[in-house]
């Protein structure tokens, strides 16, 4: 008899469960995405339907990295909230330009134009891959150059990815070339020395060999 009543008893939470689990399932909830986007949505849905929401997003918007979600079943809400990449420069191969992110990601822009002047051009006589990361030695040495540009006031105008991935740097007085798979802090070293040291005139700077200066 105990055994019937506990079976019972437990049909009758497996009955309630079931209930509860088709009430919510059907429950609408508000969809939000960076609290722009908004949209009414079943919450089985989205839950069926939501590797398949965040793919379209990232499809459409190639500039977005990371999405974050959140449901507050209080609320009856749903939130997404995007993290994007920020652009840093143009990088062109041919007539072909993309956007280079601040975490060297390189992508087509959903809505910006890739003609935008505020950025520096960065162009490449290797093909660049859309929707791929930068290689690292570049990336790396990029940030280098940045920072010491910055750091010592030269404008940056452009740059120029070499067919053997050596970089040439064009600022508002000189050129430089630097070889992203050495010692890079060496070669910002060289440069350093011999911008404080050397009088005389010049227009491009070599420092991919060790030891070594060349200039013209």
């Amino acid at each position: 008899m105990k055994r019937k009543k506990y079976s019972q008893y437990f049909n009758v939470i497996n009955i309630i469960l079931v209930g509860f689990l088709i009430i919510v399932f059907f429950t609408k909830f508000t969809l939000l995405i960076d609290n722009s986007y908004k949209r009414s949505i079943y919450l089985g849905e989205y839950l069926l339907l939501k590797n398949s929401l965040i793919t379209n997003i990232f499809q459409q918007y190639p500039e977005i990295i990371k999405i974050k979600t959140k449901i507050y079943p209080l609320e009856k809400k749903i939130e997404l909230k995007t993290i994007k990449e920020k652009p840093v420069a143009k990088i062109c191969y041919q007539n072909n330009c993309y956007f280079l992110g601040e975490h060297n990601y390189i992508y087509q822009p959903s809505t910006k134009n890739t003609s935008d002047v505020s950025l520096l051009t960065i162009n490449s006589r290797l093909p660049i891959i859309n929707k791929s990361i930068l290689d690292k030695n570049i990336s790396d040495t990029l940030e280098k150059i940045f920072e010491y540009s910055n750091t010592n006031n030269y404008f940056l105008t452009k740059i120029e990815i070499l067919s053997n991935k050596d970089l040439k740097i064009y600022t508002t007085d000189f050129n430089f070339l630097i070889d992203p798979f050495k010692d890079i802090n060496n070669q910002i070293k060289k440069l350093t020395y011999f911008l404080n040291n050397y009088k005389g005139k010049y227009k491009e700077i070599d420092l991919r060999i060790n030891d070594r200066i060349y200039f013209k």
